[in-house]
């Protein structure tokens, strides 16, 4: 059983680590994939296509953006019984 004095300490330490994994998955797709946003942004810069850089970075903003959005809710699925500020 969870104690629910655990789960601020719980939720901020899943904070850095969604973020660090997203940037993680895309520097290992730039030096070693061969696909991915990563891959994409790599070769885009290779080739002096700025388009394809851009288009990338923004592709990984939205998802680094989306995954904060479900680490927020999750926070306040699980700290409903907590008093409000």
């Amino acid at each position: 059983m969870a104690i629910p004095g655990a789960v601020p300490f719980i939720l901020t330490g899943v904070r850095s680590p969604v973020a660090l994994g997203l940037i993680g998955v895309v520097v290992g797709e730039m030096f070693g994939g061969s696909q991915g946003i990563g891959y994409m942004v790599n070769y885009g810069g290779q080739t002096f296509q700025t388009d394809t850089v851009f288009s990338g970075r923004g592709d990984y903003c939205l998802r680094r953006n989306r995954a904060d959005v479900a680490r927020r809710a999750a926070g306040k699925a699980f700290s409903r019984w907590r008093p409000a500020r």
